[in-house]
C-alpha cells in the first residue's frame, strides 16, 4: 500500500524520483526502492515525505483515503453537526480534487480565479 501511494502521489505532484530523492538528500535509487517496497523510509524520512507532498503520513501509509493535512481552522459553530457536516464536505471535495490529473486541477484552479474575479468586481461596483 504504501508503495503504491507514494508512487501515485509523486506522480500527481509531476516530481521524478530523482527531484523526490534530492529533497530528502538520498541516492535515488535508495527512493526507488521506497516505491518498489524493497526499502523502507525511516521515520524521519517519512515525515519529510509527507511534508514535501503535503499529506498526512496516515495518507501515505494506507491509513486513510483522504489526503489532506487536518489543519482547518474553521471557527466552531454553536451548531456542531453543522460544522461537521461542512468539514467533511470540504475534505471529501478536496480529495476529490487531489485525484485529478494536473490538467483538471489547472482547468478548477482556473474557474476559482475567474469566479473571484467576477465576483471581485460586482463587489466594487455596489
Amino acid at each position: 500500500m504504501f508503495s503504491e501511494r507514494l508512487k501515485r502521489t509523486r506522480k500527481a505532484n509531476n516530481l521524478k524520483q530523482k527531484d523526490v530523492a534530492q529533497s530528502l538528500s538520498l541516492d535515488r535509487s535508495t527512493y526507488a526502492g521506497y516505491e518498489t517496497g524493497k526499502n523502507k523510509p525511516s521515520f524521519e524520512k517519512l515525515m519529510e515525505l509527507a511534508n514535501l507532498f503535503n499529506v498526512s503520513i496516515d495518507y501515505l501509509l494506507g491509513r486513510t483515503d483522504n489526503p489532506l493535512l487536518l489543519k482547518i481552522t474553521y471557527e466552531i459553530e454553536e451548531d456542531f453537526d453543522l460544522y461537521t457536516l461542512r468539514v467533511n464536505e470540504d475534505l471529501s471535495v478536496f480529495g476529490k480534487y487531489m485525484a485529478m490529473e494536473t490538467e483538471d486541477k489547472q482547468a478548477v484552479v482556473e474557474f476559482i480565479e475567474a469566479r473571484v474575479l467576477f465576483h471581485e468586481n460586482n463587489n466594487n461596483k455596489k
